[in-house]
């Protein structure tokens, strides 16, 4: 199992996020914080309340690291939309070969007539 703590100080310190504002902002005392990184288990509700606070999902991170190939429903909604884009795409890249063709027949017909 991941090192909850571990994973939560290491990416504190890669933002520069600092113990005393992380303590002040959970209502916490600040040797409290310290032990928090040197918990190799959290709580899920002190996961819960990091990410928000910090603006990062640990919960994911953990999620991440199982070895179990899952995709949640918000990953499955966004690869239909990006199906359906592309299909979309195709079909408008199909019009503008369509419309290109359309054109260069008219540029035809235009030189040819004699004004």
């Amino acid at each position: 199992m991941p090192h909850n703590g571990k994973l939560i100080e290491s990416y504190a310190l890669s933002r520069n996020f600092n113990r005393a504002e992380l303590s002040r902002a959970l209502s916490r005392n600040v040797n409290t914080v310290y032990r928090y990184a040197g918990s190799p288990s959290l709580q899920m509700r002190i996961m819960w309340n990091l990410s928000i606070l910090m603006k990062h999902n640990f919960i994911g991170d953990l999620a991440n690291k199982l070895e179990i190939d899952f995709e949640t429903p918000k990953e499955i909604e966004l690869k239909e939309r990006l199906q359906k884009l592309e299909y979309e795409i195709q079909e408008m890249e199909r019009t503008i070969l369509s419309k290109d063709a359309e054109i260069e027949g008219y540029r035809t017909v235009m030189k040819n007539i004699r004004f």
